[in-house]
This record gives C-alpha cells, structure tokens and sequence, in this order.
C-alpha cells in the first residue's frame, strides 16, 4: 500500500545521500566486523535508485556465497547497467574509496533507516489524506491504520540485541577502535580512567574566569592533535579568541602577545608552521551566538556524516537557547538542554563535553554537587562531572562523578594563566575531597 520513493542523488537531501554512499562502501568491502553492523538493512530502504541495485546485487552476491570484491561488484554490477547508472567507473571507484570505520558504520545505517522510515509515514499520510476526501470513507478505521503503522515504525525490535552478540562484539572490538580522547594532562587523565570515551556527556564547571574555557581549548587541541574530528561550538568567545588560547598552549605563545596591533615575525612563523602541521585535520569552530540544541545537532549530523565526530564542545550550557517557556524555572531549562545532549552524545557516538558556570557560593570554599548554578539535576544526565577550584595560584580538579570510576577524588593542578595551560602538579595521585 505504502509506494516506495524513487529519488536520483542529486535530489536527494545531503546528508541522506551521503549515508546512503557510506552504506554502500561499507557493503562492497565485505568485512565480517562491518556486515554486521547493516544488518536489518532492506534495499527498500536507499532512496537512490543506483545505489539500491547496487545493494541488491551485494546481497545477492552474499547469498550465492560469491566472493565480494570490488572488482566482483563492479563486474556485476556493469552487466546488469548500474554502472552506467552511476555515472560511470569512476564514481563507483569514490564510492569504494570512501568506506568508513567501525565507529561509524552502524550510525549511517541508522540514518538511513530513520529517513527511510520518515519517507514512509510521510507516503501513508498522503495515501489516508487522498482517501479521507471520500465521503464513505471510515475515519477510525483509518486513524487506527496510522496508529498500527506508527507502531511497526517506532518498534524496539533493533534496540534489542541479544546479550551472547554482544559479547561477541565486545570480545571482537579492539580498544583502538574506540573513541578514547585524552585532556593530555596525566594527572587528569588518571581521574577519568584513562580516556573519555565515545557516547559520554562531559561537564567541565568552574566561577568566572577560572579555566573551563581554557581547558576545553586543551582538550580540543589535543584531540586534533591525536587524529580525532572535534568540533568546538563558542557561545561565549569569538572562534579567534578559542584559536588565540590554543595556539598559546600549542605554540608557547604569550597570551599578551595577542593585545599588540601587530604581530611580531616569531608568532608569524610559529603560525605558518603550526597551520602546515594541522593542515588536512578535520577541527571545526562555531562562534554564533543565541543556538537552540536542534540548531547545533543538525549541524553535527551532518559533520557526522561528512567527516566523522568524535568530540562536541559546547561553550557554554547558560547561554544555550532553551525552547521552553521562559516562565518555566531556569533549572527545568537547563536539564531539558543536558538531557538533549546526552541524546546527541549517543545517537552520534561522540563525546559531548558541555562547560557550565558554578554559582557564588563555589568561590568561597571547594565546591561539590550543590554548586551547579540553578542546574543541580544536570549531573544526573553526565557521565563525567568535573569542577575547577582555584585558592589564589593553587588548582585543583574534582571528580563529583566519574562514569567507571570514583567520584569525589580531586587532583592537585597547575594552570600557566600566561599560556592558558594546565599541567600535572608537583604532588600527583588521586585525593579524596573530604579526606
């Protein structure tokens, strides 16, 4: 009843289609680890009429017991016209070139799915909108039938796994193909067990002027630095003050050197140099100010797509816009946003770090969990919640909650304010906040 929508690639919308070829490359190169990762994938499901025969004929090829190559692929796929379809050889060799890695396969073939899925309740509703202009037509009848639909649509079925497959996987997944960003800090390192991991919600808090936003640009560097597609969203700062502090940690440059109307030949060249050595990194920096959560998740999803993301920054929770009533108190705003971003940081399969101010009472003594301002639910939602204290010249970093870990353990930390970097204190190891 439901007609399937045939659409070319150019009409299709971006990030559809760029899923759409991710799904296709990762089928072509028939790794066992990948295969898995599309299954319950259905041909009916790709809205490119190429791309989908070319699925078919993959299956099909799978089925037979026929080794799957590219060669294979491109053979039998020129035989039954895909090719041509396609637009000729050479873009079925980009679209082999283009095959993604583990951490990514099952999320493109989850949006292909929810598009495809998308496409369908959109089909039925015109089909019951077409009948319902008939005057003997049953409208509970056909209420029920989108209710049935919706049903089917929003079923669980892939949510659920059996526990022995995921063994499995977990047994065949390599830390190494996990996303493990470091701070690059040992001390600090060590308080959140090693590394933040992929579909972890990260809280950094700290009084004004502090740190937070500094450490986040450490923690930015230092994960592009590291391989890893980053992406630094400042609410707060203009994208040449977040570089300003990055180059100043990256490069040992001075943070007064900035405040000078021109720069001098060293900060030229230390630039040029470090611009070479990042060039072809996959980092990105936001700095519009007044963004909802929906504005910075589609920009994601499709960074996602395109590129990879393995780490989303967001500067800061207090100047997010919130899209519900303002007369609703400002806590029930702020744990609607971080709710939103732990939702993100899973259906992504990125680590989400979100910076947030301590109210006043965190600058007259060490703070604790009380101290989130007029956002105490916030740390429920987080699998890391991290605090900056700072006593004249003397850091330190509490652990409230550390996903895998202990909560209430601080480090001792020096922060260089001149080049907006931290580093391992002389005294390292975990203490407890209350000894």
């Amino acid at each position: 009843m439901i007609a399937d929508i045939d659409r070319n690639l150019p009409e299709t919308a971006m990030h559809r289609a760029i899923a759409e070829r991710m799904v296709l490359s990762t089928a072509i190169l028939d790794t066992p680890t990948l295969l898995e990762h599309l299954s319950g994938l259905e041909p009916k499901d790709i809205a490119n009429v190429a791309l989908r025969r070319l699925f078919e004929v993959v299956g099909a090829m799978q089925q037979n017991g026929e080794p799957v190559t590219s060669q294979a692929v491109l053979l039998a796929a020129s035989r039954a016209g895909i090719i041509q379809l396609m637009g000729g050889p050479e873009e079925f060799a980009k679209l082999v070139d283009e095959a993604p890695n583990v951490a990514h396969a099952t999320y493109y073939r989850n949006e292909v799915r929810r598009l495809a899925k998308a496409d369908r309740a959109f089909q039925a509703a015109l089909d019951c909108a077409v009948r319902l202009s008939h005057k003997d037509v049953n409208v509970e009848a056909e209420l029920q039938y989108l209710r049935t639909l919706h049903d089917q649509e929003s079923s669980t079925e892939e949510s659920l796994v059996s526990c022995d497959t995921a063994l499995g996987s977990l047994a065949s997944t390599s830390s190494a193909a996990r996303c493990q960003i470091k701070f690059g800090v040992p001390c600090l390192d060590s308080l959140v067990t090693g590394a933040l991991d992929s579909k972890w919600l990260v809280l950094i808090g700290a009084r004004f002027g502090k740190g937070k936003s500094a450490l986040a640009c450490q923690l930015f560097s230092n994960a592009v630095a590291e391989g890893f597609s980053s992406c630094f969203f400042s609410l707060e700062m203009s994208k040449e003050e977040v570089l300003q502090r990055v180059c100043s940690n990256e490069l040992g440059i001075p943070m007064t050197a900035w405040r000078k109307k021109e720069r001098s030949e060293s900060v030229k060249r230390s630039i040029d140099e470090f611009r070479q050595r990042m060039r072809g990194r996959r980092w990105w920096i936001d700095d519009r100010a007044r963004q909802s959560v929906d504005s910075i998740k589609s920009k994601c999803e499709l960074l996602k797509l395109r590129d990879g993301l393995d780490l989303l920054i967001i500067d800061n929770l207090q100047l997010i816009q919130s899209k519900l009533d303002p007369r609703q108190p400002r806590d029930v705003h702020y744990s609607t946003i971080s709710k939103q971003l732990k939702v993100i940081a899973k259906e992504l399969d990125c680590v989400v770090v979100l910076l947030c101010q301590l109210d006043t009472e965190a600058a007259k003594q060490r703070p604790t969990s009380a101290n989130w301002a007029s956002a105490k639910a916030i740390e429920g939602d987080a699998d890391v919640a991290l605090m900056i204290h700072a006593e004249q010249k003397s850091y330190e970093i509490i652990g409230t909650k550390i996903r895998n870990g202990e909560g209430g353990k601080l480090v001792p930390i020096r922060f260089d304010g001149l080049y907006q970097r931290f580093e391992s204190a002389q005294e390292e190891g975990l203490q407890n906040v209350f000894p």
